[in-house]
């Protein structure tokens, strides 16, 4: 059975889809063996299963109903964030990284996309890493999250950098959108000027939704023309405590209502009846008691919601968690847990003006990096540096 609760006068409704014919595990532990594996993003397919990226290794792993993990796939090099599977033409597409990053380094390579057939060939593995425009605040580049078109273009948010990076089929890259003002980063204490990170598309509606970590304003979802690649701020009804993974709702093929993942571990319910340029959330997901971290990303799995939990620099003792994100609860969020700001009203953002050639500037020394970042970020750095080096391994 479907249990339904529709806004009046709307199509959109939360849904419950508690199916008696398709509900699976409501939560699939992994291995214990694997609590190194520190997985941030999750995909889904019948044939190939949950696959997972890692954020301390350097190849994907698929995880079986029961919980057994196997890596899945080649060894590509870096560590992985988002991940997206092109299901008609079996791509695996994943945002790569380096996580030495959090340990204040400036690694050579920062970010990058590869692209995975389902027979575990690397179809490309692109360096975005000196691919920008305009130098942010943090001087850095992360790869976060990426979703892809029918012509088999990526677009990837850049974290540290502030942009929106466009990789074409055969891997050439180039920035699609880079405005320093609208995708800037929260320099709030342990995000150290994160900025873009979830992303979604919808080619009917012609639009990118960006979701920007903002813990001051309380969030910002930026809607941005593929064509024009003019830009605007969703108007949000409710108060938002940042933005991670973001996933269309697989029941809603209008694509005007979506899951999203929040600053504070909640998975929101979100919908539109304007396409997207107002929003209001009417539900959310509060996190199982007996999971241990919190949710960062969510994949469809036969129309039902999944979603990866784990601390991403925890303890090595936690173990990750898939868990099905149902039933969802009336909006609003307990008093103890509601954020109590919201980010203004904006008039719509055109994108900053372009340079006629490419010509990124190489990243600056060590100095030159630490002479840009806040104090408190640099301590931060430090700090992190001390406590991930004797938690975290990295390949």
């Amino acid at each position: 059975y479907e249990i339904s609760a529709c806004l009046v006068g709307s199509e959109m409704c939360i849904r419950d889809r508690v199916s008696t014919q398709s509900t699976g595990p409501e939560i699939i532990t992994l291995e214990a063996s694997q609590n190194n594996l520190r997985p941030e993003g999750i995909e889904y397919d019948p044939r190939l299963g949950f696959i997972l990226g890692s954020v301390a290794l350097t190849q994907l792993f698929a995880v079986a109903d029961t919980g057994v993990t196997t890596p899945w796939g080649p060894d590509f090099g870096h560590n992985s964030v988002g991940l997206e599977i092109d299901y008609n033409n079996q791509i695996v597409y994943a945002a790569t990284t380096n996580t030495t990053l959090f340990l204040g380094q400036i690694p050579t390579f920062q970010a990058g996309v590869v692209a995975i057939s389902f027979a575990g060939q690397i179809l490309y593995n692109v360096d975005l890493t000196h691919v920008f425009q305009y130098n942010s605040t943090t001087g850095l580049h992360l790869a976060n999250d990426l979703v892809f078109d029918s012509n088999g273009n990526v677009y990837v948010t850049d974290s540290l950098g502030w942009q929106v990076w466009r990789v074409l089929r055969n891997g050439t890259a180039e920035v699609f959108y880079s405005n320093q003002t609208v995708l800037a980063g929260d320099f709030s204490p342990g995000l150290n000027g994160l900025g873009p990170n979830g992303i979604l598309i919808d080619e009917e509606k012609n639009i990118l939704l960006v979701a920007v970590v903002d813990t001051v304003t309380g969030g910002k979802l930026v809607k941005i023309d593929l064509t024009t690649k003019n830009a605007k701020f969703v108007t949000i009804a409710n108060n938002v405590a940042g933005f991670d993974g973001l996933l269309w709702d697989p029941a809603n093929s209008s694509k005007n209502a979506m899951y999203a993942v929040s600053g504070n571990g909640f998975v929101m319910y979100m919908v539109t009846s304007d396409d997207w340029d107002n929003a209001v959330i009417n539900a959310y997901f509060p996190p199982p008691a007996s999971v241990s971290g919190s949710v960062t990303t969510l994949c469809n799995v036969s129309g039902q919601v999944y979603g990866i939990f784990d601390h991403i620099f925890g303890s090595t003792n936690d173990t990750p968690s898939i868990v099905r994100i149902s039933p969802l609860v009336p909006w609003p969020l307990p008093p103890t847990e509601a954020p109590t700001t919201r980010p203004p009203a904006n008039p719509t953002l055109v994108p900053t003006a372009r340079p006629t050639t490419l010509a990124p500037t190489l990243i600056p020394t060590v100095p030159g990096i630490a002479t840009r970042l806040s104090s408190f970020t640099c301590l931060i750095y430090f700090g992190l540096s001390v406590v991930l080096f004797f938690m975290l391994p990295f390949s």
